[in-house]
């Protein structure tokens, strides 16, 4: 087995098992970006994250409003993965400046119940602008 790894919390030392400190570390990893994790286990998340990465963190709005309506087919992917392509369309309206439009992916029911405080957020900063 390997040897506990001594950490300080606090001017406390704690001796940590190396393997769960591993696995907290990857669950920090994990919460940690800039998104929040969605059922990373389904597939069409990691395509919609794909397209994501190519397109909305590349700046590319017009893209990925595009690229969102792929997923936004009625029954054609999972609840979660929907509400996340819903709620980067909306972020996407929101950076083109088009409030108007940003608003109603906001305000929808099923981005509501996925992301209750990002969406929350993002209305109110886009209904300030509409004013």
């Amino acid at each position: 087995p390997r040897e506990p790894v001594v950490v300080r919390a606090s001017e406390t030392i704690i001796k940590e098992d190396p393997d769960k400190r591993d696995k907290k570390e990857a669950k920090r990893d994990e919460t940690e970006k800039d998104e929040p994790v969605v059922h990373s286990g389904d597939r069409k998340l990691s395509d919609l994250n794909r397209v994501l990465a190519g397109t909305y963190w590349q700046k590319r709005y017009a893209d990925t409003i595009r690229e969102m309506s792929f997923f936004t087919g009625a029954g054609r992917v999972p609840e979660p993965v929907m509400a996340k392509a819903l709620f980067y369309t909306g972020l996407a309206y929101f950076h083109l400046r088009d409030y108007e439009r940003a608003v109603p992916f906001f305000i929808n029911g099923l981005v509501q119940r996925e992301f209750p405080e990002r969406s929350r957020f993002w209305y109110r900063r886009a209904v300030e602008r509409v004013r």
